[in-house]
């Protein structure tokens, strides 16, 4: 179980990233890290917006016992360096926050990423939604720590994963052109779109792996699905 959220580099960055850790916590039964993940979170994307000017990207996940938080933004020669603020400073205090309550803390910088965006219409999506969903709530599927898919949690409430499916598929087709525009983007459309892609993948990685990379050959920084 993981959180992956691109965010519009704007004011509402922050908010929208504590949002996303709430929820991901809770579907986790980890609501004990809630107050210090959404800190750490706010205060990451916080300093994102600050110093970098294209899509955040927001990711968590648990491994080996610890809640792991990565934020990634376009400030690759930028590197996060805590600082001691003064008693009236208004800000400053979002590396020193991450310093004190993390048991660890780190940055790495990245090369050119290539985003492929699954852009298909709802037409193909959501009658996958549905079927998806019947089969879980009829088979009385676990999804994770006991927990089960219900029909009312699915179609009403905060947590309904029907509004989010919606909201979220129209928000980023509002949001998303504008927000990836310095980046290189693969924007798969139609089914027919996805299967030629992953054909180019496919045949790409097999010539990879019969040539190898030549001497001084840099490879690339991998892909980042949205």
């Amino acid at each position: 179980m993981a959180l992956h959220e691109i965010l519009t580099n704007s004011m509402t960055a922050p908010r929208e990233a504590r949002q996303a850790m709430a929820r991901f916590l809770s579907k986790a039964k980890l609501l004990q890290l809630t107050d210090d993940a959404q800190l750490l979170a706010s205060e990451l994307v916080t300093n994102a917006v600050r110093h970098s000017s294209g899509p955040i990207d927001v990711r968590a996940y648990v491994r080996d016992g610890f809640l792991r938080l990565e934020v990634g933004d376009s400030a690759v020669d930028r590197a996060p360096l805590p600082r001691t603020a003064a008693p009236d400073d208004e800000g400053g205090r979002g590396m020193e926050l991450v310093e004190k309550l993390s048991a660890r803390w780190g940055w790495r910088a990245r090369g050119p990423v290539k985003v492929v965006w699954l852009d298909l219409p709802m037409r193909i999506w959501f009658p996958r939604l549905v079927r998806r969903t019947l089969r879980r709530i009829r088979g009385r599927e676990q999804l994770w720590n006991g927990n089960s898919e219900s029909l009312r949690g699915a179609v009403w409430g905060r947590e309904s994963l029907f509004v989010w499916a919606f909201r979220s598929h129209f928000r980023r087709r509002r949001d998303w052109p504008n927000a990836l525009a310095r980046y290189p983007v693969v924007r798969l459309r139609t089914l027919a779109d996805v299967e030629e892609f992953l054909a180019r993948a496919s045949a790409s990685a097999t010539e990879a792996d019969l040539s190898g990379p030549s001497t001084g050959e840099r490879l690339p920084s991998g892909v980042s699905t949205a």
